[in-house]
């Protein structure tokens, strides 16, 4: 549908320190939504068997983390975008998967599971996978710029639940980011849940709803954000709780049977349905351009730049750069999100630092030929 512009959907970025379960997480809940074939869930089988530090249900974060370095280190490493397409504002029904890696360019779009589906009719949410290295914070930074809402993932193990909170700790970081640039719809969630005792689950889920709750007030969240976030208990090896409650049947009974509410349900309650309804300005004191959440992807060849081919009236361009890629037969492609202002085919661009200048040749928008892209 070249010259339309698809409905942008929603940008979900994954946030919490080393090692606490994010990939694994988001790749059991695209996994169980049919986001990835057989074939790539074979390999990810076959791999993590293959590693003997490895357990084997702990395949899911594989799905996410591709590259022999990440999976030889065991952690993120980079960014990772998963576009999924949904056919309803309501309901997370996966359709489309679209990966956005620096191979995608070369090879086209992703793959697709209903072609029919017009862009009219669906919604595109994206996933970000971020690294949680304190060594990284740049990369995550730029992650949680191309976000509209975020998942903050804590590991209930004490050890590792206290250091990502804690003074210099990469989920405080994480949260102190996410404040700054405006993002105030979160939602918690609560991993490795099945390394807890029966008999102290409830126990470690209170303590980690406490303490996050408490981070986020210290990193500038009002009290009423704070409180109404939803801290979700879940398994992201075992896939408990993420997809629907109903069908829990594993230990500790009690616990799991006492929860209301799965991973699956409260991204969709809170940070999907909820951004299709509310359009209004961000409740924290930070405010921030939250209108929408996509991407836009951008070709561009070297020139001068004329101010931006902006009308007098309206709003300068912010584009913030995500990553930049040199395509054969395309020239650079920069991707990235327009913060405010617009950014049309043929306008001339400034890049800073380093004053780089460009003039845009096309502009694509989750695999769909655009002439302008706007806000968000």
């Amino acid at each position: 549908m070249a010259g339309t512009r698809p409905d942008p959907g929603v940008t979900i970025v994954l946030v919490g320190h080393a090692f606490c379960g994010k990939s694994t997480l988001l790749g059991k809940l695209l996994e169980y939504r049919g986001a990835f074939s057989a074939g790539d869930v074979a390999e990810a089988v076959r791999a993590a068997a293959a590693d003997s530090e490895k357990a084997d249900n702990c395949y899911a974060g594989w799905l996410i983390d591709r590259s022999k370095i990440e999976r030889t280190r065991k952690c993120t490493v980079d960014l990772r975008t998963i576009g999924i397409r949904t056919t309803s504002s309501q309901h997370l029904e996966y359709k489309t998967e679209t990966l956005l890696t620096k191979d995608m360019f070369a090879r086209g779009t992703g793959k697709s599971s209903a072609d029919e589906i017009s862009v009219a009719e669906s919604e595109i949410t994206n996933f970000i996978d971020i690294p949680g290295n304190r060594k990284k914070v740049k990369t995550v930074a730029v992650g949680i710029a191309g976000a509209d809402a975020a998942i903050v993932v804590v590991s209930a193990q004490a050890p590792e639940l206290t250091s990502g909170l804690s003074a210099g700790g990469q989920t405080r970081e994480h949260l102190e980011i996410l404040h700054s640039m405006g993002i105030d719809r979160l939602i918690v969630a609560v991993t490795k849940m099945d390394g807890v005792p029966c008999d102290a689950a409830q126990m470690s889920l209170t303590t980690a709803d406490k303490l996050v709750r408490q981070c986020m007030r210290e990193c500038g969240y009002p009290a009423a954000i704070a409180a109404a976030v939803p801290v979700v208990p879940v398994s992201g090896c075992f896939g408990r709780n993420i997809l629907d409650i109903s069908t829990q049947t594993f230990e500790p009974h009690a616990f799991w049977d006492a929860q209301t509410m799965s991973l699956h349900s409260a991204i969709d309650k809170h940070l999907v349905f909820n951004r299709l309804r509310d359009t209004s300005t961000p409740t924290s004191s930070i405010a921030a351009p939250r209108n929408s959440a996509e991407g836009s992807t951008t070709s561009a060849q070297g020139g001068s730049a004329n101010g931006g081919g902006q009308p007098a009236a309206a709003p300068p361009l912010r584009f913030t750069v995500q990553d930049v890629h040199k395509v054969s037969g395309c020239g650079t492609v920069v991707v990235g999100r327009v913060l405010s202002g617009s950014v049309a085919v043929g306008d001339d661009m400034v890049f800073v630092p380093g004053e780089t200048r460009a003039t845009v040749t096309s502009i694509e928008m989750t695999h769909h030929a655009v002439q302008e892209a706007g806000t968000g």
